[in-house]
């Protein structure tokens, strides 16, 4: 692996743990009450006026990284990738457009196609780490293994794994912002 790929892999999977532990606190914190106290509104009230700037900069990330992955890595996309980039490309779009609009209501297009995602990319890292000894060769009769690791990093960190948690920030931030929109 070249040291540009090393160097971006390594980004990506930093940034994928943060986003992890983000996740995590976050909904520690919007499961246990603590929602309507100031600390709360301190540490992630920014989320209510940046939420949909934070799912479209996950969105984008996710598609340079993908693009990043299969054009400049060498990374052969398997199917259940595609798959993952259908359901996550149109969201840079349809998110960029509701960031320049303001438009809130967006969450109506944006959640399914991110619970669509997370189901395929959650399935994908589930066969290729869990279940790799039960899963035999490629998903498809064509075309590079979809369980197949080009890197893991930190020891669980996967392109799917990346994917995954790129979906559910954007499902979060969704339902997040559609809250907003009906307050």
């Amino acid at each position: 692996m070249s040291s540009i790929v090393q160097i971006v892999t390594q980004i990506l999977s930093s940034l994928t743990v943060a986003s992890q532990i983000g996740i995590i606190l976050f909904l520690i914190l919007l499961v246990s009450g603590i929602r309507s106290n100031k600390k709360f509104e301190k540490h992630f009230g920014f989320l209510k006026k940046k939420s949909l700037l934070i799912a479209f900069i996950v969105a984008l990330t996710a598609t340079l990284g993908s693009l990043f992955f299969s054009g400049i890595a060498n990374y052969q996309p398997c199917e259940l990738c595609w798959f993952q980039r259908i359901f996550m490309y149109p969201q840079v779009l349809v998110l960029g457009i509701a960031l320049w609009k303001k438009d809130w209501s967006v969450s109506k297009y944006v959640i399914p196609m991110s619970v669509i995602g997370v189901l395929i990319a959650g399935y994908q890292y589930i066969r290729s780490t869990i279940a790799k000894a039960a899963s035999a060769g490629t998903c498809s009769a064509i075309g590079p293994s979809c369980f197949v690791d080009y890197f893991k990093n930190l020891g669980y960190v996967t392109i799917p794994l990346m994917a995954f948690t790129a979906f559910v920030i954007i499902i979060l931030m969704a339902f997040y912002w559609s809250k907003k929109d009906k307050k």
